[in-house]
């Protein structure tokens, strides 16, 4: 754990908000670029959507921390709007996300399917970078384990070892990002693309939201709840991302007489 990555005189810089700073940027210049090169927007209304979808993702981060964490919160109420304080949640705020934006091109008239297709491999980017952030920061870890990946935390005894379940999802995140990758690649390119509709992303919903059902008992703080937040939108956006894909591979091929 390096919490502190460095100090400018007095003020500590984080680790923890580094790499999520490092992430999002990252994933942010990645969506912009594919929405221009690959999906056709123009710089200007691709910024504006990407300004939405991000304060959608705070919005959703910051509700679905409160509520994962709202014994402290209700007690506190005034720190829900004091963003320094933690209190925030992967899962909601990529549904955050997915609302503001879907809102966005509702009100704009535009589809949604090359938004999400454009911004699924910068999300995987998102999470193999950011819990970087949250492994370094020695928060969201896991139970203790005798397996061989165990980890040792400081705030341990010297014997005990944890599941780096943070680890667990940054590599998750990288596989995801090679999965999405070289199915885009089968695709084709997005004149040719052989299927007009959503493929990438409810492929990311299934596996991302499949991980956090199947895998988030192996965090400590699940010990405390019997379901969290994050469990239960991750098993909704699991079973959305299937029919989602399953409606795009059956009516959303090439030469259907129903397009987007």
């Amino acid at each position: 754990m390096y919490r502190v990555l460095f100090s400018i005189g007095s003020v500590p810089v984080h680790s923890y908000y580094v790499l999520w700073t490092v992430a999002l940027c990252v994933a942010v210049l990645w969506a912009k670029s594919r929405l221009m090169n690959i999906f056709g927007y123009e710089e200007p209304e691709a910024a504006r959507l990407l300004l939405w979808a991000l304060s959608g993702m705070y919005l959703g981060a910051r509700v679905g921390g409160v509520i994962d964490n709202w014994s402290y919160f209700s007690a506190n109420p005034l720190l829900a709007f004091a963003p320094w304080e933690g209190g925030l949640s992967a899962v909601p705020a990529m549904l955050g996300a997915a609302l503001t934006t879907f809102g966005y091109l509702r009100h704009k008239g535009r589809p949604l399917w090359p938004v999400a297709e454009a911004a699924s491999l910068p999300l995987a980017v998102t999470i193999a970078i950011g819990r970087w952030g949250c492994f370094l920061n020695g928060c969201c870890f896991g139970r203790r384990t005798t397996s061989f990946l165990g980890v040792h935390f400081p705030f341990d005894r010297t014997d005990v070892l944890r599941h780096p379940t943070q680890l667990y999802e940054a590599f998750l995140g990288l596989f995801l990002l090679c999965l999405l990758f070289i199915v885009e690649r089968k695709l084709g390119a997005f004149e040719e693309r052989r299927v007009r509709g959503a493929v990438l992303c409810p492929l990311f919903m299934m596996g991302y939201g499949l991980y956090r059902v199947l895998f988030d008992s192996l965090r400590q703080d699940s010990l405390e709840k019997a379901m969290s937040t994050a469990v239960v939108l991750g098993a909704v956006a699991a079973a959305l991302g299937f029919l989602w894909l399953g409606h795009s591979l059956v009516f959303r091929r090439r030469g259907s007489e129903k397009h987007s």
